[in-house]
C-alpha cells in the first residue's frame, strides 16, 4: 500500500508539472498566433476605405475570434469590433502597447484576464495608426479546466488500479511473509513446536515462498531436535550434579558464580546468597581456596588444596579436598574455573582416631609391660642374692599388670569380633527378663558400689527385651562400672527400663560431675578418655564404651549420652522390639 501511495503522489506531482508547462506553452502559442494574425491584418488595414472600416473590424473579429480595435495617430478610436466603448481601462497597458508599436515591434502584454498585441498601420503621408488585437484568457482557463478534469480522472483510475495491484501484490507478498514470520515465532517459542505443513494460501501462486517455507521447516525441525537434545542433556546434567555428593562451584573470569550444585548451596549458601550469587571472595575467606581458583584462571592449570572450611549452621570446621580446573571453549582462552569440594572430614576423623588408637594402645601396653619388666628384673636380682622379703609384693604387682594386659587384650579381641562381618552370627537373641538380668549384674558389682557407698536403684517399665543375654549383660556391666568409677562417694545410680512404641529403652543415670558437651561426640571412640590421667589411675582399658556402641549397633539399636557439667550423666540404649 505504501508503494501505491508513493506512486500516486509521484503521478500527481508529474501531472501538476505537466499542467504548469502545458499552460505556459499554450499561452505562448496563443500569443504567437495572435501576433501573426494582427501582423497580417495590419498590412491589409490601410487598403480599407474610411466608410468600411467599422464593418471590416467586425468581420475580422468574427473570423479570428479576437477583439480588433483600430486607433488613429491622434489616439481616437477608428473602429472597435465590440463598440465605441473605451478600448482599454488600463492606461499603462495601452501606453505600453502603443509605444512598442511606434518603434516597429509587435508587443505582447498579458494581464490577468487577457492578452494584448499591437501593430502599426501606415496611413497617408508619414502618419501611422495602430491595430490592437485582444484575446480573452477565458478560453485558456476552459482548456486548462478540461485538462484538469481529464488529469483527475486519469489519476483516480490510476490510483484505483494501483491500489488493486497493491492489494493483490501485498496478498502475494505479505500473507506468505506474515505466515512465515508467525511460523518463525512459533519455532522460537519455549516448546519449539512451530506450525506444521504448508502455508495454505488458497491456491495462490506463492512462487519462491514455498522454497523459503521448506527451508524454514528444515531449520525448525533441526531447532526442535537440538532444543530437545539440549533440554534432555540439561536435565541429565542437573540430575547428575544434584546426585553428586561433592560440592561443585564454577566461576567466570570476574570470580562470579556461573553455576553450583545443590550440595554446594546446602553447605555454603543461605537463602539470600542463593538469590544474590555473591563474589568468590564473599563466599570463602580461606586463602587456599581463593589462591587455587585464581591460579586456575591465570595460569590455566589444575590446582589442588586441602583446606578446613566452616559450613553453614555448624561450629566445627569440615575438611575438604579441593580440585580446581580451568574452563575453556575449544581449547581457547580460559573463561572460568570449576572447583570440586570433596568432604574428607570423616576420613580425617578416622585418621585421627587411628593415630590416637595406635598411640593409646602403645601406651596401654607399654605401661604394664614396663612395670612387669622392672619388677621382674628386680625380683631376679633378689633371687640371685637370696633376698625373698619383697618377692610376694613384686609378684602381686606383676600379676596385676598381667591381669591388666589380659583384660586389655580380651577387650580388643571382643571389640574386633563385634566389628567383624561374622559377629552377627554370634548374637543369640531372645526375650530377656530385664529385672532378673539387672538384679544379677547389680549383685555382681555390689562389692564395688557398696565400697564407695553408692545408692543403686532400678525401675522396670519394660519387663522383657529382645536381645542377646550375654551381650546385654556386658552393656549393663560396662555402663554401671563407669558410673561407679567416676561419681564421688555416696552418689546415686538409677537404672531404668522403659517401653516405647517400637523399642525398649535402657537408661543408666548418675549424679556425678557430668561431661562437657564438646566431649560427647568422641566418648565412644576406642581409648578416648575425658581426663586421661585420672581415668588410667582408676583402671579400665578405655574400650568399654566402644564395646557398648558396637553391641548396640549389632542389635540394630543405638546408644547416646545426655550430660552437662554438674548435672550428672545419663546413657540411653535403644533396643528394637523385634
Amino acid at each position: 500500500m505504501l508503494q501505491a501511495i508513493l506512486t500516486i503522489v509521484t503521478l500527481g506531482g508529474t501531472a501538476l508539472c505537466a499542467r504548469y508547462f502545458f499552460k505556459i506553452q499554450y499561452v505562448k502559442q496563443a500569443e504567437l498566433q495572435m501576433q501573426t494574425v494582427v501582423s497580417v491584418l495590419s498590412r491589409q488595414a490601410w487598403q480599407v476605405p474610411d466608410g468600411a472600416r467599422s464593418r471590416w473590424c467586425a468581420a475580422r473579429a468574427q473570423e479570428t475570434h479576437y477583439r480588433i480595435a483600430w486607433i488613429a495617430p491622434s489616439g481616437a478610436m477608428i473602429c472597435d469590433s465590440e463598440g465605441p466603448a473605451s478600448f482599454l481601462r488600463n492606461s499603462e497597458v495601452e501606453e505600453s502597447l502603443l509605444n512598442a508599436a511606434r518603434s516597429g515591434d509587435f508587443p505582447i502584454v498579458r494581464t490577468r484576464d487577457a492578452i494584448y498585441t499591437a501593430a502599426a498601420v501606415p496611413l497617408e503621408g508619414s502618419e501611422k495608426s495602430y491595430l490592437i488585437g485582444t484575446a480573452s484568457l477565458d478560453s485558456v482557463r476552459e482548456t486548462l479546466h478540461g485538462f484538469d478534469v481529464g488529469l483527475f480522472v486519469v489519476l483516480i483510475f490510476a490510483g484505483i488500479g494501483l491500489c488493486a495491484f497493491s492489494v493483490i501484490s501485498s496478498r502475494r507478498l505479505v500473507v506468505p511473509l506474515g505466515q512465515l514470520i508467525l511460523k518463525a515465532r512459533e519455532s522460537a517459542n519455549s516448546e519449539g513446536t512451530g506450525m506444521e505443513g504448508p502455508l495454505g494460501l488458497d491456491g495462490a501462486d506463492v512462487g519462491e515462498w514455498v522454497e523459503l517455507e521448506s527451508a524454514l521447516n528444515r531449520i525448525q525441525s533441526d531447532l526442535r531436535q537440538k532444543t530437545e537434545t539440549l533440554s534432555r542433556e540439561r536435565e541429565q546434567l542437573s540430575t547428575l550434579m544434584g546426585a553428586i555428593s561433592d560440592a561443585i562451584l564454577a566461576i567466570d573470569g570476574s570470580e562470579k558464580p556461573l553455576f553450583f550444585n545443590s550440595r554446594f548451596a546446602l553447605l555454603f549458601f543461605d537463602q539470600e546468597q542463593r538469590e544474590r550469587q555473591p563474589h568468590l571472595g564473599e563466599i570463602f575467606r580461606a586463602p587456599e581456596v581463593l589462591q587455587a581458583f585464581r591460579k586456575a584462571l591465570s595460569e590455566g592449570g589444575s590446582q589442588n588444596a586441602n583446606v578446613p572450611l566452616y559450613i553453614r549452621s555448624e561450629t566445627a570446621p569440615h575438611y575438604f579436598s579441593l580440585s580446581v580446573a580451568p574452563l575453556r571453549r575449544d581449547l581457547g582462552p580460559v573463561y572460568g574455573a570449576v572447583g570440586v569440594f570433596h568432604d574428607v572430614t570423616e576420613l580425617k576423623r578416622a585418621e585421627n582416631i587411628r593415630i590416637d588408637f595406635v598411640a593409646n594402645v602403645s601406651h596401654e601396653l607399654r605401661t604394664p609391660l614396663t612395670s612387669i619388666k622392672g619388677y621382674t628384673d628386680t625380683l631376679r636380682e633378689d633371687v640371685e642374692k637370696n633376698r625373698f622379703d619383697s618377692a610376694k609384693a613384686f609378684l602381686d604387682v606383676i600379676s596385676r599388670n598381667v591381669d591388666r594386659l589380659m583384660s586389655l587384650i580380651g577387650d580388643l579381641l571382643d571389640l574386633s569380633s563385634l566389628e567383624s562381618s561374622e559377629a552377627n552370627g554370634k548374637l543369640s537373641r531372645s526375650l530377656v527378663d530385664t529385672e532378673e538380668l539387672t538384679s544379677r549384674v547389680v549383685a555382681q558389682l555390689e562389692g564395688r558400689w557398696s565400697q564407695k557407698k553408692h545408692q543403686v536403684e532400678a525401675h522396670y517399665g519394660a519387663a522383657k527385651v529382645f536381645a542377646d543375654s550375654a551381650r546385654l549383660e556386658q552393656v549393663i556391666v560396662n555402663l554401671l562400672e563407669n558410673a561407679i568409677k567416676y561419681i564421688p562417694d555416696g552418689g546415686k545410680i538409677t537404672i531404668t527400663w522403659e517401653a516405647a512404641k517400637d523399642s525398649v529403652l535402657l537408661r543408666i543415670r548418675d549424679n556425678g560431675p557430668g561431661i562437657p558437651a564438646e566431649y560427647h561426640s568422641r566418648l565412644f571412640e576406642r581409648f578416648y578418655r575425658v581426663d586421661k590421667g585420672r581415668s588410667r589411675d582408676m583402671g579400665g582399658t578405655g574400650l568399654g564404651l566402644a564395646i557398648v556402641k558396637h553391641i548396640m549397633q549389632r542389635h540394630g539399636g543405638s546408644v547416646s549420652v545426655n550430660s552437662e557439667p554438674g548435672q550428672g550423666t545419663e546413657f540411653v540404649c535403644v533396643f528394637p522390639s523385634q
